[in-house]
């Protein structure tokens, strides 16, 4: 392991642009990792590594858990290229019909690299609800006599309710 330009050992926790800038130019999201402790660092710390190079250390806090701390590195990395995409696919749509408007006629490959950003730009939709889904699973379904019974319960109150506000005076 290369542990040349550790960041920082005290911070509760690593700077998250430090560490998706780094990946952005390392690699790419899936080279990220945590990792606990192990023989080299204390108890109570983690480290991140992007393609095996140590980019920086936290302390571990209260319900830390790797998976968690990993998949958000991964869904706001992919939010990040999401939005530098949406901004590209802006710029190139509004040059290009500036220069429609001009009389001129826009590059031969607009329409190809327009529509390759939409396809980049819906595989990364796709990604960040995966991984949303990772982290806030729906939850499980009820058991359908307990779903029964909690449907037969609101119905008393509903039709108890009803009948409270049908009297009058």
């Amino acid at each position: 392991m290369d542990f040349s330009g550790v960041r920082d050992i005290t911070s509760s926790m690593l700077p998250e642009s430090q560490v998706l800038e780094y990946a952005n130019n390392h690699g790419g999201m899936e080279s990220i990792e945590v990792v606990g402790s192990n023989a080299i660092f204390p108890d109570g710390y983690h480290f991140v590594m992007v393609n095996g190079k140590v980019i920086g250390l936290f302390r571990e806090g209260i319900g830390d858990d790797h998976e968690h701390k990993l998949l958000t590195y991964r869904k706001r990395y992919c939010e990040i290229r999401l939005e530098r995409m949406v901004s590209e696919f802006r710029r190139i749509q509004t040059r290009s019909l500036n220069e429609m408007d001009a009389g001129y006629s826009p590059p031969d490959d607009v329409e190809e690299n327009l529509t390759r950003l939409q396809e980049q730009a819906t595989e990364l939709r796709e990604q960040i609800e995966e991984i949303e889904l990772t982290l806030n699973p729906p939850p499980p379904p009820l058991d359908p006599k307990l779903a029964a019974m909690i449907e037969a319960s609101e119905q008393r109150r509903r039709d108890q309710r009803d009948r409270i506000s049908a009297l009058e005076i």
